[in-house]
């Protein structure tokens, strides 16, 4: 139904059960939606921080973790134990003068699926 133009101005508003925002609870939503942001900024950067560590520490990871810094299957994740035979408490007793570095080498075999194989390299002190 149309209202004819003479009419519009006679004719009722509609009313809404919603009231109109105020200053302070847009500033709240503002708050609010920053707050949001920069809580996703900083998962974002603890994810960065936490894949830049895998690949560049010593540290053992669990095999998916690898398969999810290198954005492969984890059944294409191939990890060999790292060695003890620096470690002090290895035969004989003491330091050995010698640790074992992280290697890992990221390639395409010969069908061309992706795999990441981590080994272990001696190095003398």
């Amino acid at each position: 139904m149309t209202i004819p133009v003479a009419n519009r101005a006679a004719a009722p508003r509609p009313t809404t059960s919603v009231p109109a925002p105020t200053p302070e609870s847009i500033n709240r939503m503002f708050r609010r939606g920053m707050i949001m942001v920069a809580l996703c900024l900083c998962a974002v950067l603890l994810l960065q921080c936490s894949l830049w560590l895998v690949k560049n520490s010593n540290y053992d990871a669990p095999a998916f973790v690898y398969a999810w810094a290198y954005n492969v299957e984890p059944n294409q994740v191939f990890k060999s134990p790292k060695p003890n035979d620096c470690e002090w408490e290895a035969a004989p007793f003491g330091d050995k003068f010698c640790h074992y570095d992280k290697a890992i080498d990221a390639e395409n075999d010969v069908a061309g699926k992706p795999s990441v194989w981590v080994g272990w390299a001696k190095v003398d002190d």
